[in-house]
Formats: structure tokens, sequence, C-alpha cells
């Protein structure tokens, strides 16, 4: 009985053993691409994280030098780095285009930074951050609306109402009209419901003006 029992049990291994190979020699070539896939695409997904790394940190080194050269009054230089970063096609893009547009505003450009801020609104690369747009998207709509002379933006007290009206106040001062932008900016710096840090920057750019009052 138990040789019988002996016999059976080889016949079983030896069928195993052939379906195996049968198995092997049918699908091992799937089986060893698959695995080869699998490697490849793991080694390709750490490198590329790797790249993107890499790429983010030398385009925050750039974006830092801008700015310096940018609060030094090198803006031709500072430009040159802010453009550098926003050919990225992740988030930092926008944020070099935020801080080149704030530039331009800087030198009485509002039309050109209007342009960027449009840029910014319709962006839609890796990291696009929906705050960003849509505070983008605002002010391209007041610099529009101070272009084309319309009725300057209402008061509020929120931060990006204030950034509107701080908008308004910039394009009037490029038009000469210093009184109206130090008004706009005088009605910032005492709203009470804004930030202290709100107030400092009314300040900032109410004394930045010419013509201002003693």
């Amino acid at each position: 009985m138990s040789e019988d029992l002996s016999i059976f049990q080889e016949i079983d291994e030896a069928l195993r053993v052939d379906n195996f190979e049968k198995f092997l020699r049918s699908y091992g070539k799937l089986i060893i691409a698959g695995c080869i896939c699998i490697v490849l695409a793991t080694a390709f997904s750490v490198f590329w994280k790797g790249h993107v790394k890499e790429n983010n940190l030398k385009d925050t080194d750039i974006l830092i030098r801008a700015d310096e050269l940018s609060q030094s009054g090198k803006n031709v230089e500072a430009a040159q780095g802010f453009k550098e970063v926003e050919q990225n096609t992740y988030g930092i893009a926008i944020i070099a285009k935020l801080e080149r547009a704030k530039m331009l505003l800087a030198e009485g450009k509002p039309a050109e930074a209007e342009t960027l801020y449009k840029e910014i609104t319709n962006f839609t690369g890796s990291g696009s951050d929906e705050a960003l747009r849509s505070f983008a998207a605002l002010n391209a709509a007041a610099l529009a609306d101070a272009s084309a002379g319309e009725q300057k933006p209402s008061s509020g007290g929120s931060v990006f109402s204030a950034m509107t009206q701080e908008l308004y106040a910039l394009a009037l001062k490029k038009e000469g009209k210093t009184k109206e932008a130090r008004d706009i900016l005088d009605n910032i710096a005492s709203n009470p419901e804004l930030l202290i840090s709100e107030h400092k920057r009314a300040e900032e750019l109410r004394d930045g003006i010419k013509g201002k009052q003693p």
C-alpha cells in the first residue's frame, strides 16, 4: 500500500515539474521582461525625483539671487534670473513671475505686469497653486481696470482688496496723479480691519511717491 502511495507521489511530482517547465517555456520570457520593466520603472522614478529636486534647488538659488539683485536696483540682471526660472514647468515658475511682476510695478510698467499676471492665471504646470492663480487674476483685472480709467477698486478689509487698491494707486502714480494715489494708500494705512504688515506696506508705497505732503 505504501509502495502504491509512493508511486502516486512520484507521478504527481513529475507532472508538477513537467507543467512548471511547460509554463516557463510558454511564459518565461514574458515574466523576465515584466521583471525588467519593473526594475527600469523603479530606477527611472528614483532618477526623475532626484532630477526634479536638483532642478528645484537650482531654480530656488537663481530666484533668491534675482530677488537680491532686484532689491539692489539691478533690475536688468534680476529680470534675466526671473525669466530663467519662469521656463520651468513647475510651481516655482509662478513665484518667479510674481516677483518679476512686482519689480515691473515698481518700475512703473503696469501693462507688462498685467501680462505676467495673466500668464500666471493660465499656468497649468505641476505644482500650480489655485490661490496664487486667483491672486494673479485679481491683480490682472485691477490693472486692466486702472489702465481703462474705470472707477477705482472699492475699499475693504481683506488683504486682496488692499493689494488691488495698491496696484490701482501705482497705476495712478504712473499717470502723475500722485495726490489720488496717496489718498488711496492713506486709506489702506489707516484701515483698522487690516493687518499691521498691510499698513506698513501701504505706508512704504505712499512714502515712495514723489510730491508727498509734509
